[in-house]
Formats: structure tokens, sequence, C-alpha cells
């Protein structure tokens, strides 16, 4: 099954109603999983979505992506791409599941639209990481053809040769961001826990290079007084974020596909002694 149809079966619905049709599609591919329901005095209720593989001693590695959308947004590339690709990957190692020398620990995360990650950071404070060895965030990887890891600013210096070496191998095109000031992920509660072995992966056009580039890395209050006065240009690839556009009908098979191969290359990486 195409990964852009798992993608469909997100989009376009609120949070509560994302969250059953995420349940139902896990179902429907036959990966169990548990809930992690936790509640804080900011964001109320939340339900992270919780499934896993491989062997349960030891360290494990975390591959994650969002459910939530912000109102009147189909969230299919922010973040229904990363949710689909995750399901994707999962069928895949679940195959060769007696192989993995991690345990990998598949999380949908809440509540991560907000700004504050607090599905993320309250699966953190209730899991801990110690016996995390490592952690991929899947965020906006449905349109384009060039891998974007961000934030290298305070990743491990070992985990990122070990990221580099995989990505090389498996000859995908990759874009490093030192640091994008006005955007967050779900990785931000692994690394304020002290785990530097935590990134984030997102796809974009290599045609839009620049223009990308220029806009994520520029001062936060910066970028939002150009865009109250109309000095900052936003790339075509950021037309869709947040906004009623942002459609399955705008993603591409293949950019999922490049993400899928890209976690399922670094997590064979990041297993090696």
């Amino acid at each position: 099954m195409a990964i852009l149809s798992f993608v469909r079966k997100l989009e376009g619905e609120n949070n509560t109603k994302r969250k059953v049709a995420l349940k139902r599609l896990l179902r429907s591919q036959r990966i169990p999983y548990s809930s992690h329901r936790y509640r804080t005095a900011l964001s109320g209720h939340g339900e992270n979505i919780i499934a896993e593989l491989g062997p349960h001693s030891g360290h494990a590695i975390v591959l994650a992506a969002h459910y939530d959308t912000v109102p009147s947004s189909p969230g299919a590339n922010d973040d229904a791409s990363g949710c689909a690709v995750l399901i994707d990957v999962y069928k895949a190692l679940q195959k060769k599941e007696k192989q993995l020398k991690k345990q990998l620990i598949f999380c949908w995360f809440d509540q991560e639209e907000p700004g504050y990650c607090y599905g993320s950071a309250s699966w953190v404070k209730h899991k801990g990481i110690e016996t995390i060895e490592a952690m991929l965030d899947l965020e906006m990887v449905g349109m384009g053809d060039t891998l974007a890891v961000w934030p290298i600013r305070g990743a491990d210096a070992q985990f990122l040769k070990r990221i580099r070496k995989a990505l090389k191998a498996a000859n995908i095109r990759t874009e490093e961001l030192d640091n994008l000031p006005m955007f967050w992920g779900d990785y931000i509660p692994f690394r304020n826990a002290g785990l530097r072995k935590s990134i984030c992966f997102s796809v974009a056009p290599i045609s839009q290079r620049k223009a990308i580039r220029d806009f994520v890395t520029k001062p936060a209050l910066l970028t939002r007084i150009g865009l109250v006065f109309g000095t900052v240009k936003i790339p075509k690839y950021f037309e869709h974020y947040h906004s009623p556009i942002d459609q399955s009908k705008f993603l591409s098979e293949k950019a999922l596909n490049l993400t899928k191969k890209a976690v399922i290359s670094c997590v064979s990486a990041l297993s090696q002694k």
C-alpha cells in the first residue's frame, strides 16, 4: 500500500478525529499499540500513541512524528506525512524483527502544534531518557527531493557522524541546518532532558534551497517583523505550512519513500556497536 494512502486517511480531520483515524489505521495494518494519556495545566488532556518492535532489553531508538494539526489546516504534510512514514517503516522492519539489535519505539505524539510539544514532553517525563539511545523526529516529509537534517547545533558529534555516513551510503541528498529559530519539533523535550542524540528530518525541494535556508535561519524576531511589514518573502514551499492548502494532493510518494529509506538506513547505523 502506498504511503500516501496513509496520509489521506489522516488529513482533513480535527485532532480528536485524527487520533481515532490513526488508531483505526494502525489496527488495519496489524500494528499493536498502547496509549500514553497525560494531562497538563496548560494543554489539558492528551494522548500519545506508542508501538514497539525488537528486543525489550537494552537501549532503544525512538522514531517520532506528531498527529495533531493546527485549526483550519488539513495537516497533510504537517504532519500526517511523518505519521504515515512511521507506519510504513514499522511494517518494513516488522518483517525483520528478529534481526533487530535495538528496541524501536514508535511514537505518534499529540499536542506538538501549540509550540510547547506537550505530548512528547509528557512522554519524556514519564519514560525518562536513561534507556533511550537516540531519537529521530519526522516533520513535514512529503514535499521535495532533499532531506533536511536539523538542528545540527547541540547534537552529539558522533551521532551526527553516524547519521551522515548512513545517509551518504544510502545515496540520499541532504542539507544540514544549524538552527531554525522560528521552528520547533518533538526532538526538543529529548534535547532538554539531555539526549543530544536527537535530530529532526524534513524534506524540501532543492530548487528552493536558498530561499528556504534564508527564511528558516533568519532570527525569529526579524522574521516576524518582516512578515508584518512585507519585507520577508515566504518561500513557495511554506505556502502550505499551517494553511488550508496543506493537502495530500501536493505531496509525493517519492518524498515519503525517501524519508522511509533515510529512517531505515539510520536505524541500521545506530544499531551497530
